[in-house]
This record gives C-alpha cells, structure tokens and sequence, in this order.
C-alpha cells in the first residue's frame, strides 16, 4: 500500500487545506507565512500562491508555524498563483 492510498491528498502532495466554516471561521493548514493582517485583511502565502482573506473583525485564533485559524465575518477569499 502506498502513502497516496491512505493520507488524504494535500498530506502528500504539499498544498495548503482549507476548511471554511459558515461565513464566521477558516482554518488553514499548510500555509507558508502570513504577509499581511489587520481587521479586514489577511494574507497568506501558500505553497502554489497566495490568498487574501477579506472581512470585518477578523481575529487569529491559531497561529502555528503551518496551521492558522480565522475568526470574524468573513466577506470574500481570493486566490492569486
């Protein structure tokens, strides 16, 4: 049995996971640094890019060397590569 068949993808292949919880909660793993964070904006670099996170009272719940959480309203979420 190889790794791919038991690990879920973004364990073995290194890309970042997402997980979106109403409009009030996002957890990332996998991230690669935060580049920017106030209130309203938060911006991660990833493995294949960025994401920018936009909203209004937005706080870090989580903040490790690979994992970050996000509270608040959450408006909108963009990828750039």
């Amino acid at each position: 049995m190889r790794l791919h068949d038991i690990l879920p993808p973004e364990a073995v292949s290194g890309t970042s996971r997402i997980v979106l919880t109403g409009n009030h909660q996002i957890l990332v793993e996998g991230h690669k640094g935060l580049m920017r964070y106030d209130a309203q904006s938060i911006s991660l670099r990833l493995q294949d890019g960025s994401l920018h996170i936009l909203g209004d009272g937005m706080t870090l719940g989580i903040l490790a060397q690979n994992e970050l959480s996000v509270t608040g309203r959450i408006l909108s979420l963009e990828f750039q590569p």
